[in-house]
Formats: C-alpha cells, structure tokens, sequence
C-alpha cells in the first residue's frame, strides 16, 4: 500500500467515525425528548467513535452537560443507580402504555410491546451501583 492510499484510508477512516459520532449524538439528544429512542446507548456510540477520530470532539463531549449528566457517573463507575433507572423507564412505560392503548393495530402493538421489552431487558443489564451522594 503506497502512503497516498494509506492517507486516504486513514481520512475516510477518521471521516467515517465523525460522521457515525456526530448522527449518533443527534440521535441520542432527540431520545432525551422523544423516549423511545434510547439516549445512553447513542451518546455510548458518539464518546467511542469521537475517540476514535478527533480529540477536540470528544473532549468537547465528555465535558458537556449532557455528558455529565447522563454518561459520566455510568463510565467511572460501571453502572447507574437505581433512581436513575426509575427516572429513565417510568416515564418512557408510561409513553409505550399510551400508544400501545391509542393504537388498534396488532402490529403497532406487538412493535410497542418489543420496545417495552427491549427497553426493560437494557435496564437490567446495566449494574445498578448503590448512590452515596456521588
């Protein structure tokens, strides 16, 4: 491989990282408003894929708010209390109860019913870490 192939695999590399961390991000700020799109998982996906390619982006990231707020506790400490969990799969059940009632298609159900699940199943294998006012 001559090093003009290996410059442009390493930029479309980097590229294609940026691109899958910046749709990833968008995907999981929509999440925060629209609960069925699981918002963790997408920011899990920006942190990886921004470390992947460009150190100003992921340190711009891991010093966001919503960093903060959602991944920070969960990363150094390998889990996520147990309120938290509340806060995140009540809110998003109540939603899922919802639509499953206004919609008659037993299809549409059986999606609403997959999620639920999904949702609940991602919950519980996340380690849940006693809080101690951290």
């Amino acid at each position: 491989m001559t090093e003009n192939n290996y410059n442009k695999d390493k930029f479309l590399k980097k590229f294609l990282f940026i691109f899958i961390g910046v749709v990833s991000l968008g995907l999981g700020v929509i999440g925060i408003f629209l609960p069925i799109l699981p918002t963790t998982p997408f920011i899990l996906i920006s942190v990886y894929c921004f470390a992947r390619s460009s150190e100003k982006m992921h340190l711009w990231l891991i010093n966001t708010k919503l960093y903060k707020k959602i991944l920070e506790k969960f990363i150094n400490k390998k889990g996520i209390t147990i309120k938290s969990k509340l806060i995140i799969i009540v809110p998003v059940s109540i939603l899922l109860l919802f639509l499953f009632l206004i919609f008659n298609n037993l299809w549409i159900r059986i999606i609403i019913i997959i999620l639920f699940v999904m949702k609940i199943l991602f919950f519980i294998k996340i380690p849940t870490i006693k809080n101690k006012n951290t």
